[in-house]
């Protein structure tokens, strides 16, 4: 499909030549560019499929998935951290680490443990439990059995803070998330990743 037109041709994105077109995401501003640019990917990529049939490469409906996602969880992602910088000036990992705490008995959890189920890497997490001990929503706390291990947990302004933003963010989740899909979609989700999260911890 060429993308020709009166007013002139649209520039090439050349950092994306010679790259695998699901391996490139490109997010232009106008619907009709989108279209150009999802059919000229598609076409690019049959052609590669066939030039190098070793590769197990995505079918249409795949790339769509996978693309879907991405462009989906992103926008997802951004209009709720935008929400919890705004109102309660935190940021989605923060907040992530609120839950966890709340969840666990006693609102606390071992470091390594809150580590392992939070998407920050040990280092970025201990320099926001830093942070969120100073302003005084969590503190760290010494096991008395074992001197070797560290309690992170949430203290009372942390859950102040957490009822306090709570409802806010679970607005925002809903307008853009929740009450997007229908109950059934929302059903297959609830099933299906929950199921890849668990298969990628395994990794």
């Amino acid at each position: 499909m060429s993308t020709n037109t009166k007013r002139g041709r649209h520039p090439r994105n050349r950092r994306s030549e010679g790259v695998v077109p699901s391996l490139c995401v490109i997010w232009p501003t106008s619907v009709n560019r989108v279209e150009c640019f999802k059919v000229e990917a598609i076409l690019r990529y049959d052609a590669r499929m066939a030039s190098d049939p070793d590769v197990e490469w995505l079918n249409e409906t795949e790339q769509e998935a996978w693309r879907g996602w991405i462009d989906a969880s992103r926008r997802v992602l951004a209009a709720t951290d935008r929400q919890l910088k705004d109102e309660a000036g935190l940021t989605t990992d923060d907040y992530e680490v609120f839950v966890r705490l709340s969840e666990a008995p006693d609102d606390r959890l071992r470091m390594s443990d809150l580590a392992s189920s939070v998407t920050n890497s040990p280092s970025r997490l201990s320099q926001r439990i830093d942070r969120l001990t100073r302003d005084g929503f969590v503190e760290r706390v010494r096991c008395v059995q074992d001197a070797r291990v560290w309690w992170v947990e949430l203290t009372d302004a942390g859950k102040a803070k957490l009822e306090e933003t709570a409802p806010g963010h679970v607005a925002e989740v809903r307008r853009v998330f929740v009450d997007r899909l229908t109950a059934e979609e929302i059903g297959v989700l609830a099933l299906v990743l929950p199921r890849l999260a668990r298969s990628l911890e395994a990794d």
